[in-house]
């Protein structure tokens, strides 16, 4: 068993404690107190720290680490460690002004509201590229792709704005091309069903059409023309 010192007895002085230790990439004067931890070449966000530049006692008694600190964008600013660390400081400001301007691309509200086309872009790239997406299996899995130059939302937007208006939706002229500017188009729901794949087509004198578009041409609802396909009563008088 291990002898216990008396109470109140002086303690014999650890020798250890009055070296200084050192721990990369840590400095310490005694065991578990940490002075200073060296963050030179590590990157935060956008900031990639250059050097220690100072050291600052605070009125608390406390010192804080002041790094010299370069961005992306090529600024140099002096960020405190702790900034650095917690991730309240990314950037020189430049990564927010990114963020503002794609949002003004994008069309978002102040309340987060995506515009239709920003939205039309998410969705088209969801299905084509996400095997959770419940339409998938009619695009992606189909070998439906994304254009390369439409996998930035930007050039999307530029390629297919002009030409956007409300209720609108985005429509392939082939169906089984890639969505890509050559392929793509605005349509009426209307016409985007007359060119589904799934899409029946009848031909009389000479012109094909769909149920929907005879059923335009002849003045009798879409239903009615179905009965009378279904029942092989007379459809053309």
């Amino acid at each position: 068993m291990t002898k216990r010192a008396p109470v109140g007895a002086e303690r014999p002085p650890l020798e250890h404690n009055r070296k200084l230790i050192t721990l990369m990439p840590y400095t310490l004067v005694r065991p578990n107190v940490i002075l200073l931890q060296d963050l030179t070449g590590q990157r935060f966000s956008r900031w990639t720290v250059v050097r220690l530049h100072e050291r600052q006692k605070q009125p608390s008694g406390s010192v804080q680490s002041i790094w010299e600190c370069l961005c992306d964008c090529g600024n140099t600013r002096y960020i405190r460690g702790s900034n650095l660390r917690k991730g309240t400081s990314r950037s020189c400001g430049c990564l927010q002004k990114e963020t503002m301007r794609q949002r003004r691309v994008h069309g978002l509200s102040s309340k987060g509201n995506k515009h239709p086309v920003f939205q039309t872009w998410l969705n088209m790239r969801a299905r084509c590229g996400n095997p959770k997406c419940p339409t998938f299996k009619y695009y992606g899995g189909r070998g439906i792709k994304v254009d390369a130059a439409w996998e930035s939302s930007e050039q999307f937007i530029a390629d297919m704005m002009p030409t956007w208006k409300p209720g609108l939706t985005l429509e392939r002229k082939d169906n089984n091309g890639p969505y890509s500017k050559a392929n793509c188009v605005w349509a009426t729901r209307f016409e985007q069903a007359q060119n589904s794949r799934r899409l029946h087509l009848i031909e009389h004198a000479g012109k094909r059409q769909s149920i929907a578009q005879w059923a335009r041409e002849l003045g009798v609802s879409a239903s009615c023309l179905s009965h009378r396909l279904l029942r092989n009563r007379p459809v053309f008088t």
